[in-house]
């Protein structure tokens, strides 16, 4: 099992993991060390060693991760850098913990455990950690498995439909004779992949064309289908 914890700029939320029990029996922990500028790096270089020692001492290794201004700007490129880490360890079970002050990475790592979720390759468990006014701080697990329910899934999207996808617009019906699809099938993954902002629906006189909006993004979800 590997855990994903994003850094923010103190140790409590890990600490909570621990006494909580969520990193009982964790082979890894990744920690995601984020260069934002150099004066909240060196705070988030800071807290990375501080929470090392911290799982050391539990008995659980840590993988620091560093991801820089360019991962942080675009989820694709930070999704495929995780992705690569996972894969490196032969990750099967993932446990993401949202916690800390990077909101962004918070957002990334909740859209990122839903679509290891969705593709069916991991077993995925996502927790979010709450502090409230007058409330004690605690963790709620994210609903993937609901969330799934509610848009669909990866695995329902073709990955010949996400070959075609790549290079470049299509018209529907050219869409569904490259794929061998019925041509409501195809119209129901580009709508999917349209939820996920991978793709245009653009409608032009009578015809339905999809057009690719984000090809890193269409590249990582025929990743997580090999």
């Amino acid at each position: 099992m590997l855990v994903l914890c994003p850094l923010g700029f103190d140790e409590r939320f890990v600490v909570r993991a621990l006494s909580d029990g969520l990193l009982r029996g964790a082979e890894h922990v990744l920690l995601l060390l984020c260069r934002l500028d150099d004066q909240g790096y060196m705070r988030s270089k800071k807290v990375c060693e501080n929470l090392q020692n911290i799982l050391r001492i539990a008995g659980i290794k840590t993988v620091p991760v560093e991801l820089g201004q360019e991962e942080l700007a675009c989820f694709e490129r930070c999704a495929c850098r995780l992705l690569d880490e996972l894969e490196a360890r032969q990750a099967r079970s993932v446990e993401v913990i949202l916690g800390g002050g990077i909101r962004l990475l918070n957002i990334y790592l909740s859209l990122f455990s839903y679509l290891l979720y969705i593709s069916g390759k991991f077993d995925v468990r996502a927790y979010a950690y709450l502090e409230i006014l007058d409330v004690p701080s605690f963790f709620v697990e994210l609903p993937l498995a609901e969330l799934a329910q509610l848009v669909g899934g990866l695995r329902k999207v073709s990955p010949k439909l996400l070959e075609v996808l790549l290079a470049g617009e299509i018209h529907l019906q050219e869409l569904a004779r490259r794929t061998g699809l019925p041509a409501s099938s195809v119209l129901a993954q580009v709508k999917f992949l349209e939820q996920l902002g991978a793709v245009r629906l653009e409608l032009r006189g009578r015809k339905r064309y999809a057009v690719p909006a984000r090809l890193e993004l269409l590249r990582l979800l025929k990743r997580l289908q090999s």
